[in-house]
């Protein structure tokens, strides 16, 4: 079982970030994830420019451990307790890299939404 908590640092001016994690929040049954829009973080700490947080997602351990893309996503999704019976599968090559390409694919979506946004 897993006993260490982890930090996701999120978007919150991003929809498709505060909807990601708003579901996961719900689905985190054991509260194994704290989660801080990146934009207060950057407030309070200076590991991260606000800058690369908004590049991509983040999660960090109590231990300090920092998962970035889709590396972070499949961890978020690890400590879900929803995924257990398919915890295998994200921990192996193949789930790694599709979890990889899903979120890069997002992520790029993502950018693309928020300058259409702006305009």
């Amino acid at each position: 079982m897993i006993t260490e908590s982890w930090t996701l640092l999120y978007d919150r001016d991003c929809p498709l970030c505060a909807r990601f994690a708003a579901i996961v929040q719900n689905l985190d049954h054991e509260n194994m994830i704290d989660f801080v829009p990146l934009q207060d973080y950057c407030k309070k700490e200076i590991r991260f420019s606000c800058e690369e947080l908004l590049k991509t997602v983040h999660i960090i351990s109590e231990q300090g451990q920092v998962l970035k893309g889709g590396d972070a996503v499949c961890k978020v999704l690890m400590l879900v307790p929803a995924s257990r019976p398919y915890r295998w599968l994200l921990q192996s090559k193949v789930g790694r890299r599709v979890s990889n390409t899903v979120y890069f694919a997002l992520n790029s979506f993502r950018r693309c939404y928020k300058c259409n946004r702006r305009r």
